[in-house]
């Protein structure tokens, strides 16, 4: 079997010298997978600052302690299940049989439903400080103190086009992306260049960063009515929206598109 190829985790510097990290997990649906099948590789353009590394691994322990905790729930939901309905069971019948009431039933399934809660919950925490837990977690830590990052001529040319995006006027941006150019900055880099695109993918999936896009990429090498322009300088405007990140997304997919052609 052939070894599989590295992912990247591109360390991208703003124009303020801020760091902006582009890595496979992302998508936080293949965390596990990505961080337990694939070597992993860190590439820069601007050297990043230690701080800065420091953090972003803080970051990945954060996220693997929850898909840790995400694993666990799954693979011992069954038993923890099985153990709280037993709980429910035994309290219930011991209730039933201890406690007289004028309302039977009612006050016996609402303590058992609470006693079989806390026995899963209990049971929970006992699953996620198991040998099991530990281990995997281990595991996964090591990975992360593993990368190692290295100089990259692509993202140096990736800073550039984001930087180019930053000194930018939401018109700006949006006549460069409505262009008909071709984008020559990143030529000789498809595989890293397809690799980040994948990653802002991700980060750009919700449905009002769907929408702008295909509203957007549709009009390649046309113009925009003047609504859709003022349309597009008020959701510019708010301040969530990082709209040069954005933009250099829209430019890797118009790229992609155009080279497949």
């Amino acid at each position: 079997m052939s070894e599989q190829k590295p992912l990247h985790i591109f360390h991208v510097a703003r124009k303020d010298g801020t760091s902006l990290f582009l890595h496979p997990f992302l998508d936080e649906q293949r965390v596990m997978e990505r961080l337990e099948s694939f070597p992993l590789e860190g590439l820069y353009g601007s050297e990043p600052r230690v701080e800065a590394l420091t953090q972003f691994r803080n970051q990945l322990y954060r996220l693997i302690e929850d898909k840790v905790r995400e694993w666990m729930a799954e693979s011992r939901f069954i038993p923890r299940f099985l153990i709280a309905a037993g709980v429910f069971l035994v309290a219930f019948v011991v209730l039933s049989v201890a406690v007289r009431d004028p309302l039977p039933v009612i006050d016996e399934i609402a303590l058992s439903l609470g006693a079989a809660f806390a026995a899963f919950l209990m049971r929970r925490r006992r699953d996620m400080r198991s040998d099991e837990a530990s281990t995997k977690r281990m595991k996964l830590r090591s990975k992360v103190d593993g990368i190692v990052f290295s100089e990259s001529e692509f993202v140096k040319r990736l800073e550039g086009l984001l930087q180019e995006e930053e000194n930018s006027t939401p018109d700006t941006a949006l006549d460069r992306l409505l262009s008909s150019g071709e984008e020559e900055a990143l030529a000789g880099y498809e595989e890293e260049a397809a690799e980040c695109l994948s990653y802002l993918r991700a980060k750009f999936g919700s449905k009002d960063y769907k929408k702008k896009a295909k509203r957007i990429l549709s009009k390649d090498g046309q113009g925009l009515s003047t609504r859709d322009r003022e349309s597009f300088r008020r959701w510019a405007s708010n301040k969530n929206i990082d709209l040069p990140l954005f933009a250099l997304y829209l430019r890797l997919r118009r790229r992609r598109t155009k080279s497949a052609k």
